[in-house]
């Protein structure tokens, strides 16, 4: 796979989410993300089965009309013991892009919310399918 690039895009909610993480847990998080973002697109740039990704990567069931595997993986929060972060993404191998749609603490929230990713998904076909190249 020798020349593919993934590139990483945002769904508007995930920013969101993802300051109020950060808020809470300043000292640690970005670098926390910033690594499990570098873990994933580099570990599908080597083999896109994100399946294969650190992190127990779990595909959300959403059902025929989601083109796209949507990935749930854990994120290790060092400021937090016993309980961490859990990361929502599309991938879309056809365009090299990993689209992340969530960001929650484990502790804060039990699990995905599947309204949320259905309107990212829509975003995403919107606004980023058709244009990337």
């Amino acid at each position: 796979m020798t020349g593919v690039r993934y590139q990483a895009l945002f769904y508007s909610y995930f920013d969101s989410q993802f300051k109020k993480c950060l808020k809470k847990h300043k000292h640690t998080f970005q670098d926390d993300f910033d690594n499990l973002k570098l873990v994933i697109i580099g570990r599908l740039l080597i083999n896109d089965d994100p399946k294969k990704l650190p992190g127990n990567p779990h595909v959300i069931p959403l059902g025929s009309e989601i083109k796209f595997p949507i990935i749930k993986i854990e994120m290790h929060v060092n400021e937090l013991r016993g309980t961490g972060g859990r990361v929502i993404f599309l991938f879309d191998k056809e365009k090299s892009s990993v689209f992340f749609i969530d960001i929650y603490l484990k502790n804060h929230r039990e699990n995905h919310d599947e309204t949320i990713i259905f309107a990212a998904y829509k975003e995403y076909q919107e606004q980023f399918y058709r244009s990337l190249t």
